[in-house]
Formats: C-alpha cells, structure tokens, sequence
C-alpha cells in the first residue's frame, strides 16, 4: 500500500513488514512479524504461551495492509495467533509502544485463504448522515482445518477504528451487527474467495469467486459476484449479492482476479453517459479451465462497469424481493425464504429492513469485454488518466505488465508489453503513486518500479505515433518524442504543436519537384510541405546515403509560403555503385542537421552515362 499524504510504499511479506522509500525503493524501516510459536489451539498469543497446548514454530503471512490516515496508523493484518490484525504508527512501523492488536480473530489463519480489508466509513441512517466514524472493512475465507475457533470469525464485517473499541464490531445489537457469518453446514463445502474490496458513494463493497448454488445439494460451477452493504446499516440487513460478469461473444470470463476503482478518462466517461468525477469500476477476469474450479486459464478479459449501473442493478433486485416475487437465494448464509411483499420502495429499501434482510439477487452486473485474449492470464490491474484517455496497467502470471488504452466501454489495446517478474506472477496489488508517474508492482519476490511514461525510444514522428502511448506526443518544435509538459510550444500555441497518435498528423513532404536528378547536374528542389507549424528559424535539406554517409544543404523560401521550400543538391555526391545506374536516398527537412528530422521521402540520383548501348539506354 502506498501512503498518499508521503509516497512512502509499505510492503507486507512472509515474517516481514517494510516501510520503503519511494524514490529508489531502499528501506526505511524494517520490522519482523514472525516466525512465532502457535498452535490453531490457541484462541490468542496469551493463552498459548500459558497452555500447554503442543506449538510448532508458524510463520507470518501478511493477508491484509491498509493506510488509516485520519490517525496516520498502517493496520496491518496477519495469520498468526488464529488472523489478528494490528496498527502500527505509520512513521515508524517498528515503534512496539504504539502498536495496538485486535483481541477478536478477524482475518484467515493460514497462508493461502484470502482476506481483504480496506478503511471506509460507517455513518447513522437518517437524513443528515452524520459520520459516527471510520472503519476497517474486513472479508475473509472460512478455513476449514484452522481450528476450533474458526466459527467465531465472519465472512465480512466492519470493525471500529476508534482506539477505545479498536477492531470491535462496529456496531452490535442482540442478535445483530456489523457482520455475517456463514452458515454452519456450508462451512466444510462452500468456498468463498475474496478478490478486493471498495467504498463507493455510501456503500461498501467486496468482489468474490465462489459457487452459484448450494453445494450441499450437489458440485455447481463458481461464477464471480458483487456483494454489498450499506455504510449506515448497523444489522447488515443491507447485505446483498448479485452475479458479476464479463462476457465477449457468448463467452463468459466466469473467474474475477482483481477489481480497481477509480475515475474514467473523458472519452470512456463519454461512452459509459457519465461524468470524469464518477467512480468506475474495472475488472479483469479469466475463464476457469472447468466450471467447478477457480483453476485460471489463459483465456483471459477485461471488463468496465459505471458504478452508477452497479447501483441500479443492485436496486433492482434489492426491489424484486421486496415486491414479493423472488426468493432470497442465500443459503449459505441462511437466508432461503420467499420474499415477502411490503409496501417499501426505492430509497427506502437501500439500506435494508429486518424483512428482506440479505438478499441473493439473480439480475447480474454485466460487463462486455474491451479487451481479450487466448495467451496471457491476467492477474492485477489499475488505472489512471491522461487528458481524455484512460489507461490500464494489466498484471499477467507469467510477470508482464500491459500498458492499455480503454478507448470505450467496449474496445481497448495494448500498446506496449513490459517484462518485469522474471516470470513470475504479477500480484494483485499494482499500486499508482500519488503523481501517476510510477507503477508498483508485486511478484513473490520483488518490488518493481515502473515509469509510466516511456517517449524516449522513437527517433522520429511516424515511429512515436506509431507507438500509439498515450502519454507520448511528437514535439513538433523541439523534434523529439516527449509527454506534453515537457514540449516547447509556439505562442499562440496550436493543435500542431504536440500530435498524438489519435488526432496528430505527422509534418509530411507532399512532394519534390523534380522527383529525381542526374547525379552530376546541380540542381533546385521544390519542396512541399504538409502539418508543419512556423518554427521561426532556418530549415535544412539533409540528403542521407546510408552507409555513404550524409550532405546537408540550407533550404529557401519559395514563393512566400512557409509550406515550400526548394534547396539546391549537394556538391560532392558519393558515386553510384557500379553495378546499378540510380541511387535512392532518404531526403529529410530538418530543423537541425544533427536531430531527428521534421519529415522526410525517397529521392533519386541516375546517371545516364552509365548506359553504354542505345537499347540499354
């Protein structure tokens, strides 16, 4: 997780927890967190110190971190002593005095069963909607072989933030609060895996994989779904699932791999009938290798969702029950009955009843996909924006790193491919720093940085267009391949200034007159122009024979427009070789004998004496 108020990256690993600085990702500060003598015995590190409970040496597995910056606290959540989580002073990791830890087992006891936490808000429920105060959200994988405690921990609950109840329930009432349990006879067969989680607008959400029915009654195939609750709903009456997809042709992504919320880019705001300021959310996904498995393929998509179309889906089915005409479809969390039939409508069923209280809705959340492919299984994403585009940094399992446009909701491209994990995989957390200029990514083994923007590798217009980055632009005046903030511009400044792959059109030469010579006659060339801007300064003809070197004459105005010039051959030419009677060169117009030219064509020098024969000739 990254700390947006310094840029300092904190990093959870096995045993360890590492406060890096962002600059060269050299360590700040490092603290172990394990290993620790435990036992699945023992219901919290007190008892099993003073037990005689028979321990084995553990080690510590990082399941969750999150920033809490109203208290500059890092909460740090591990598989020790049955899944505790912790905070710790965000400016010293390693500061033992401020540390203070969950009495309650809260997250996933082992190495492999998913957790996911993030600190969201939770708020009273009436018009003013005034905030009673932060709280860590927490999700987490029933583990079955994780002890005789295992029954005392939810699948998702709020925990409070305030240091006097700190990682209590929230808010708890007879017989309710802030969290759900799985039902007991689910707990040895019903899988459910936590893929990310998010606030948005006044409602908490987790992204899941897990089966579509009850699989008490028999196997059935695992689809992705969205669950949610509302920040002001105190019972978690609120509590709501619904499917989540992403389908191209037909062809269901069934398995989500990691979900990141943030704003779209003013062309994918234009086509999803939003604004830039509304959340959305992206999401991608793998086709499972057989549908009663979460074993990925590599058959893999990405998929955007408005939000505001994630609420009214919701709504949507939180309504259909209330209107009497579904069942509540949640075994699992037993809550099977028909729906009963109430007068409660729109606003006033959103943050749930004690009727109709956690509702399995079947209208699923549905994502066409903008980009797909049959080779590479992705594994993290995140975004961010530049001008009017939104871009995508896609994680695969064998450690590439996708830079992509999403142009739409139903159309994207990958414009360059990064190798970076050595061949390992790209974990889910990519993480943008606070400018957007960089890109955290995690492999099992390493932390990398990655620039967002990399111009620097075309040497002319066509070839940084043609790498179509959307970060990247040809600077017309300064000739070069630059981001915009770094282009020098003509005042006035124009559209021409700085192109990009979308809307630019490279400075071209349209034509010369004569378009070829005889090598021993000097000669003027009549040269037109196209999308060159007034660069104010003195233009050069650069004739260049390749292996045979260069010649360089000054170009003239020719007519008065700044879009012809004509410039005299050079004097000097190389000779043509000798089994041939024509040379084509590269004609450039440069603005710079040394740089990288503002356009450039074919041109060819003959010589006739080099036909001995009237026929040949």
């Amino acid at each position: 997780v990254i700390d947006p108020s310094t840029g300092r990256l904190y990093v959870g690993g096995v045993n360890s927890l590492y406060d890096l600085n962002h600059p060269d990702l050299s360590v700040k500060v490092h603290t172990s967190t394990g290993p620790e003598e435990d036992s699945v015995e023992c219901p919290n590190k007190a008892s099993c110190l003073s037990s005689n409970v028979r321990r084995k040496t553990e080690n510590s597995y990082t399941k969750g971190l999150a920033v809490y910056e109203r208290s500059s606290k890092l909460i740090e959540c591990t598989s020790l002593f049955q899944g505790r989580c912790r905070w710790r002073n965000l400016y010293n990791i390693d500061q033992k005095d401020v540390i203070k830890e969950s009495q309650q087992h809260v997250v996933a006891n082992d190495e492999n069963s998913s957790t996911v936490i993030f600190v969201g808000t939770f708020t009273s429920q009436d018009n003013i909607q005034i905030t009673l105060g932060d709280v860590l959200y927490v999700a987490s994988t029933f583990v079955q072989n994780g002890g005789p405690f295992r029954d005392d921990v939810p699948a998702v609950a709020s925990l409070s933030l305030d240091q006097n109840r700190l990682f209590d329930i929230s808010a708890q009432g007879v017989g309710t609060g802030t969290e759900i349990k799985l039902e007991r006879k689910f707990r040895g067969t019903y899988k459910i895996e936590y893929v990310g989680g998010f606030q948005s607008g006044k409602f908490a959400y987790f992204v899941t994989r897990q089966p579509k029915g009850d699989t008490t009654q028999g196997s059935w195939p695992y689809i992705s779904k969205m669950v949610r609750v509302c920040t002001s709903d105190a019972h978690f009456w609120s509590y709501t699932e619904v499917p989540f997809e992403c389908a191209h042709r037909n062809e269901f992504y069934n398995l989500v791999q990691d979900v990141y919320l943030s704003k779209p880019g003013y062309d994918l705001a234009l086509s999803l009938g939003i604004s830039v300021e509304d959340d959305v959310l992206y999401g991608v996904f793998v086709k499972g290798s057989s549908l009663e498995e979460t074993i990925p393929s590599s058959k893999s998509a990405i998929c955007v969702y408005s939000m505001a179309m994630v609420e009214k889906i919701f709504l949507s089915n939180i309504e259909l029950c209330f209107r009497g005409e579904t069942n509540k479809n949640l075994p699992w969390f037993k809550s099977t009955d028909r729906c009963i039939k109430t007068r409660y409508l729109g606003q006033e069923v959103l943050c749930g009843k004690d009727v109709n209280s956690h509702i399995g809705g079947e209208i699923p959340v549905e994502g066409s996909a903008a980009l797909i492919t049959h080779d590479a299984q992705f594994t993290s994403i995140a975004t961010n924006t530049t001008r009017a585009y939104t871009v995508a940094f896609i994680g695969t399992h064998d450690g590439r790193l996708f830079k992509t446009v999403i142009e739409n909701r139903s159309s994207a491209f990958v414009y360059r491919s990064l190798e970076i994990g050595d061949g390992k995989p790209i974990l889910q957390d990519l993480e943008l720093d606070a400018t957007g200029d960089y890109v955290y990514a995690l492999t099992p083994k390493k932390v990398v940085k990655v620039r967002v923007r990399q111009c620097g590798g075309a040497g002319d217009c066509r070839s940084c267009l043609a790498q179509r980055d959307p970060y990247c632009g040809w600077c017309v005046l300064n000739n070069a391949c630059v981001p915009e903030s770094e282009c020098t511009k003509s005042i006035p400044s124009t559209a021409h200034d700085w192109l990009t792959y979308r809307n630019g059109r490279c400075p071209a030469i349209r034509s010369v007159e004569p378009d070829k010579v005889q090598r021993t006659s000097a000669s003027y060339l009549n040269i037109e122009l196209e999308n060159l801007p007034n660069l104010g300064g003195q233009l050069t003809c650069v004739f260049n024979f390749g292996t045979l070197g260069s010649l360089s004459t000054l170009a003239q105005p020719n007519g008065g427009l700044d879009s012809r010039i004509r410039c005299p051959t050079p004097n000097g030419l190389p000779e043509i070789p000798l089994d041939t009677h024509s040379l084509t060169i590269r004609l450039a117009v440069s603005n710079s004998i040394e740089g990288p030219p503002l356009a450039y064509t074919n041109f060819t020098f003959y010589d006739c004496s080099r036909f001995k024969l009237c026929s040949a000739c």
